[in-house]
């Protein structure tokens, strides 16, 4: 077919046929779209349309696969002009097929132009053209007997009662959204609603919001979500603690971050209530049709609507209810203010994944710390601590660690330390890990950090500093050990660690050598020994290989940092 079609057209061009050119171009266009050489048959159709401005019935039939191509490669506004130059002939033309599928075709341009609401509109064009092929099969018989005339006006019909209810629920829903207040909006929106779809009741959590200050009032509540239940004309404002999901529609949503829609008739699943904790079966409760909010494809809250009637999830009035409330997202990311949301999403990912003692932000020009009050309790410092005042709690020895942040935060890079602290009258070893929250321009605002507590306390008055175990000291211990051997219960691990830098001499040997036998000593055992031959071997009492592991992973680490 395409090699006689490729002599077609050398032909008619020979011959200067214009219409045989316009066919065979337009023949040609067909062929590609069943290639999938979509770039090839958009050349053709252009050929055909260029110099055209007023359309016969033939060629508005054949504008209307070119409109629905360009729609297909995601091309709106072409195709959208494309469609304006042309609405003049289609309202001219007395074929109400073609008036019916151009129609259609303006109606998905408007609708696929507009991206706050295009993914869910997308489903109620397919529950159109669904509609369609289902009028055809059922009236099969009465189109046989009726005229195409009737037959298309029943269908525009019906478009235009679907069309005409999605523009009223888009209408209504902009009006109830002119409030700037979070509350507000939620109360106006859910009544307005309430005349177009029937429900009983409407629930919207917010997981995490932003705030419009420079830092986020994160640090007392990231683990509070805030709700509002509206029934009968009322909005009930409450928080409850995030364990409190477990078990609710909310937690299905968070897992699939998809809405979820429940009919208990035929799923008697035991969905809780978040707010009375009873299982929404014994609560009378039919259906659930509930819809993530979200921003830049992560959900930050979400809608659920309860309704005594199976009605509610309904393809038309499940599809009318996910327009709104993409409406509603929209109003909310705006109030909620985006950057803030985007670092309240860091913060919560650096807390829960590991959250210990505390978080903490630091500023990355000043350093100035902001310490979590848990943090604040834990450290016995106030809450806002600057570099210097935090470094004096350091152990002078682990200064030249803790000075390494200076160069992460230089570069924008996370980092993970550990140190020596002063806590009162003691001293403790924490790990120190932090992330940067970088804006969507590039810029660091904040690190946020978490501290975690390692070693045991130390009195500082009973540290036992400068004594140092020989090899003399080892072979008095080999001896006790020697007389526990009897014992089939009895374990024990020798460990060797061997300073292999040489080149050492002097004061600074002796510093390195008590360092190195300090960190052994703490992280491994206090039967730790000074060799002869300037290595160190440690004993402890016990064969448990993880925990060993993990002892010399962290010496090891330590000593790396230098």
């Amino acid at each position: 077919a395409k090699n006689t079609l490729n002599e077609c057209i050398s032909l008619v061009y020979k011959l200067n046929d214009e219409e045989g050119i316009t066919y065979c171009e337009y023949l040609n266009a067909k062929l590609h779209v069943l290639e999938n050489n979509y770039k090839l048959a958009k050349q053709s159709f252009q050929d055909i349309f260029k110099n055209l401005n007023q359309l016969s019935d033939d060629y508005l039939s054949i504008a209307n696969e070119y409109i629905s191509l360009l729609i297909d490669m995601d091309l709106y506004d072409e195709a959208y002009r494309v469609s304006i130059r042309y609405l003049k002939s289609v309202e001219k033309s007395n074929d109400l097929y073609i008036k019916k599928d151009y129609y259609k075709n303006y109606l998905k341009i408007f609708i696929l132009r507009n991206k706050s609401v295009r993914e869910d509109l997308k489903q109620l064009l397919k529950a159109i053209e669904v509609l369609e092929h289902e009028i055809e099969k059922t009236d099969q018989n009465l189109i046989n007997e009726t005229s195409e005339d009737d037959k298309n006006l029943e269908v525009l019909s019906r478009i235009r009662v679907l069309v005409a209810k999605v523009e009223k629920t888009i209408n209504i829903t902009n009006l109830a959204l002119k409030n700037e207040s979070e509350r507000e909006c939620l109360l106006e929106f859910s009544k307005s609603i309430e005349e177009l779809i029937d429900f009983d009741e409407a629930l919207y959590v917010v997981l995490t919001k932003g705030d419009l200050e420079i830092m986020p009032v994160f640090i007392n509540n990231f683990n509070m979500v805030k709700t509002y239940n509206y029934k009968k004309q009322r909005l009930y404002e409450r928080e409850f603690p995030f364990n409190n999901l477990s078990g609710t529609i909310v937690e299905m949503l968070i897992t699939t971050n998809h809405e979820v829609a429940l009919d208990f008739n035929e799923t008697p699943i035991p969905v809780k209530n978040l707010i009375t904790e009873k299982s929404y079966a014994e609560e009378g409760v039919k259906t659930i049709l509930a819809i993530p909010l979200n921003m830049e494809k992560e959900m930050f809250g979400c809608a659920v609507f309860f309704s005594d009637e199976t009605s509610l999830i309904d393809q038309e009035n499940s599809l009318n209810l996910k327009i709104a409330t993409k409406l509603l997202e929209a109003k909310l990311v705006s109030l909620f203010y985006q950057e803030n949301l985007r670092a309240q999403k860091a913060i919560m990912q650096a807390a829960v994944a590991e959250l210990k003692e505390g978080i903490y932000f630091m500023e990355p020009e000043t350093r100035k710390l902001l310490l979590s009050e848990e943090l604040s309790g834990f450290l016995q410092l106030e809450t806002n601590v600057s570099k210097s005042d935090y470094e004096a709690y350091i152990n002078e020895d682990d200064l030249k660690i803790y000075a390494n942040v200076d160069k992460f935060v230089e570069n924008g890079e996370p980092y993970y330390l550990e140190y020596r602290i002063r806590i009162g009258e003691k001293e403790v070893l924490i790990s120190d890990k932090a992330r940067p929250y970088i804006s969507k321009d590039g810029i660091i605002k904040f690190y946020i950090g978490v501290i975690g507590k390692l070693g045991n306390e130390v009195l500082l008055s009973d540290e036992e500093t400068g004594i140092i175990l020989k090899e003399e000291d080892f072979e008095k211990h080999f001896a006790e050990l020697s007389e526990k051997t009897h014992d089939l219960e009895f374990r024990c691990t020798f460990a060797k660690f061997i300073l292999e830098d040489k080149d050492l001499k002097g004061s600074i040997y002796e510093r390195v050598i008590n360092y190195i036998y300090g960190i052994i000593k703490e992280h491994f055992s206090d039967k730790t020994f000074l060799l002869n031959d300037g290595g160190f071997i440690s004993v402890l009492e016990i064969n448990d290989q993880r925990v060993i592991d993990r002892k010399i992973k962290t010496i090891l680490g330590i000593a790396d940092k230098g």
